[in-house]
This record gives structure tokens, sequence and C-alpha cells, in this order.
């Protein structure tokens, strides 16, 4: 009489098939590769045919190396994570050699605008690093006494909890897909039947 109420089956929600850590992992380190691969190429090969080789001569100040670094590195970066795991694929190409895919909560394709939040929640650490390293000044080119920042300690501190919760979450979800309200499936597994084709609340 008082035991727990049953949820008719049309309003249940499969068991949904959550991808590896490991499989994450060489995904992630996949894009990683790939995308510096191709961005240092790309900029290597413009300061040796632009530059002769040297730095140029107008990144001469923290900000503007950062500003430099976020437009060549970055800003591709959140490009290809953004429109590679949205839509009805949800993957980027180490997500699909690992067979992976980035859903919503339900198992929903995510909308445009959600993997640009969770792609810029994900590469936050990396981005505060890059900060603590060029701002103000390039911590290469500063003084001797000055050997660390505390927003590197900070950005650190983050890719530990980050991945941390990768690992500690019932359903593997990092601290970007809490936020961002995602999943990260195995993508070996059949679409659920019931599941929208699209994510339209963001």
């Amino acid at each position: 009489m008082f035991g727990r109420p049953q949820i008719p089956e049309e309003h249940r929600l499969p068991e949904l098939p959550i991808g590896e850590v490991p499989r994450r992992t060489a995904a992630y380190l996949l894009d990683v590769f790939l995308c510096a691969l191709v961005l240092m190429s790309v900029q290597g090969a413009v300061f040796v045919l632009v530059f002769g080789g040297e730095r140029a001569p107008w990144l001469d100040t923290g900000p503007r190396i950062w500003a430099f670094e976020w437009a060549t590195i970055s800003l591709p970066v959140w490009l290809y994570f953004t429109f590679s795991e949205s839509g009805r694929r949800g993957a980027t190409i180490g997500k699909r050699l690992l067979r992976l895919r980035v859903s919503t909560a339900v198992g929903a394709p995510i909308s445009r605008g959600r993997a640009f939040v969770r792609t810029v929640l994900k590469l936050l650490p990396w981005e505060l690093t890059h900060v603590a390293i060029l701002l103000p000044t390039p911590l290469y080119d500063a003084g001797p006494g000055e050997t660390t920042r505390p927003l590197l300690i900070v950005s650190t501190v983050m890719f530990g909890a980050w991945f941390g919760a990768v690992l500690l979450m019932p359903k593997a979800q990092g601290v970007h897909d809490l936020l961002a309200g995602t999943l990260v499936l195995d993508a070996r597994e059949p679409a659920r039947d019931g599941v929208e084709a699209t994510d339209e609340d963001v």
C-alpha cells in the first residue's frame, strides 16, 4: 500500500550505455593531438613564411601573445568541439574512432548552443592556464624570482576536479557534463526508441 509508486512504462527512461572512462580519455587525447598537429603546423608555417622563423615583432606583450594564441589555437579548438559534438552524430574524430557520442541527459543529440557551453566549460582549465602563463607578462619572459602564479595553481586544481568527477560520478560525468546536462555514451549500442531527435532546450 505504501510501496514505491509505479511509473508508467511510457514515462520510464531506459538505461543509457555510458562510455567507459579509458575510451573517453583516449578519444580526448587523440582529439588534442590532432588539433595540436594541425593548428601548430599552420602557426609554424606562418612564422616561417611570413616572419622567417622568428617571433613576430608585434607579439611583444603578454596580452598580444594571449590574443594571438586565443585566435589561432583556442577559438579553432572550441569550434571543432562545438560543431563536431552537436547534431545527430555528436562526436569528434576521436570519439568517432572510439565509438562514443555526446548526448543530453535523456540520450538525445545536443544542440550547438549546448555543445558550445559544454566545450567552454571543458576547456576552461586550459584557457586559464594560458592566461596564467601569458598575462600580464609571459612567464618565460618574467624575472627569475617569478616561478609560478596563483591562477596557474587554480587551473591545475581544476584539471584534477574535472577529471576526478569523471572517475567518481555514477554516469562518468565531468564538471562540464554536469553543468551542461550532457552524457558521453557508447555509440556501439543501438539508438533508443522514443527519444527526441534534437535537443531544443538550449
